[in-house]
């Protein structure tokens, strides 16, 4: 089976997909914090904590306003707002914090989310940044005397027994539910990007190789030209006999850069790096096997000059490649040579 090149529509229902997945996620984060909002609403109420209850619902209708806007815009633009979200949701979590933190320190456990919940829609950048911001605003609270001004002091016992459960359960479930949303994307995203720890099972891994390649660029002769230099280099100096021969060590020697070799391999034969040294490799296997006398070496020596580090690997392969184990190929060799044996 040969290896596949990826359209730009195929790739573009690609990131359809991902965006998709994250819009679910926000509108389903939106769905699980109106509803913990309304719980605390109940509490605040029953217990009268009037300030907390005007606050909460001030949280509560704005997660209504963007619950509906989520659903009626696409991500892109919903990612436009999304910096401001999270200014407006963390300095939310301030106030309860400025308010509950001396009677109740698991409300610092709501900083959490803010940058947790990045993860599943910007960068790790992103999410290093919105973690030293949220730490700047505990830091804050901690420091500057908040408390001098207003600060719940005296309370029911059975109310921080409720608040302080039910706040855990909800951070609980919302980490979860990122953590859920963060191995959705990951999935749909190894459906197209290769990711091997090894010369063999990057073979397979190949065949759903995610290269973007426009008709403009499949077109263009510097790929053509590159691809020939690779050639060249290949076949005069065999570097892949180098186990550790890399795509970085090619770019270099010819001048070039990994992305351009990347892509001119795929291009002409829609392969990717390792898979098309493998099969430089797997022919020298051949090439020895057709010049020598195979009791003056070992198979083993073979390989390992070919390029091979291990007897699995380098099996796995020739499997993949030539459709048989190297042991039925040696045999079918053999017997070929005995079928022209003069009788």
């Amino acid at each position: 089976m040969s290896d596949q090149i990826i359209t730009k529509a195929q790739a573009a229902y690609h990131i359809q997909t991902e965006n998709a997945i994250r819009k679910k996620f926000l509108i389903q984060f939106l769905y699980s914090l109106i509803v913990m909002s309304s719980v605390f609403e109940v509490i605040y109420w029953i217990f009268d904590f009037i300030v907390l209850f005007l606050i909460n619902a001030i949280g509560l209708i704005m997660h209504a306003l963007l619950l509906i806007y989520f659903y009626n815009f696409r991500l892109t633009i919903i990612k436009l707002f999304a910096n401001l979200y999270l200014i407006f949701i963390s300095i939310f979590i301030t106030v309860f914090v400025i308010l509950l933190w001396k009677i109740e320190s698991v409300i610092l456990m709501w900083y959490i989310l803010v940058p947790l919940g990045v993860i599943n829609l910007f960068s790790y950048k992103a999410v290093i940044k919105w973690g030293i911001y949220v730490l700047a605003l505990a830091i804050l609270v901690f420091i500057l005397p908040f408390d001098q001004f207003y600060a719940i002091k005296v309370v029911d016992q059975h109310f921080l027994t409720y608040l302080s459960i039910f706040t855990f359960i909800s951070i609980l479930y919302l980490v979860c539910l990122i953590i859920y949303y963060k191995e959705k994307i990951n999935m749909c995203s190894s459906d197209f990007l290769p990711i091997s720890e090894d010369e063999g099972t990057d073979y397979e891994l190949s065949k759903k190789t995610l290269t973007t390649v426009s008709s403009a660029d499949e077109d263009s002769n510097k790929y053509n030209e590159l691809f020939e230099e690779i050639k060249v280099y290949l076949e005069k100096n065999k570097p892949f006999k180098d186990p550790d021969f890399s795509i970085q060590q090619l770019a270099a020697e010819l001048n070039s850069n990994s992305t351009y070799i990347s892509r001119a391999i795929n291009i002409k034969t829609n392969m990717n790096f390792k898979t098309f040294i493998n099969k430089y490799r797997i022919n020298q296997v051949k090439q020895e096997l057709n010049n020598i006398d195979n009791d003056k070496y070992t198979l083993m020596y073979i390989y390992t000059s070919a390029g091979f580090k291990y007897q699995s690997t380098f099996n796995k392969v020739f499997k993949q490649i030539e459709n048989i184990t190297p042991s039925e190929y040696i045999a079918q060799k053999n017997k070929d040579s005995e079928g022209k044996d003069p009788q």
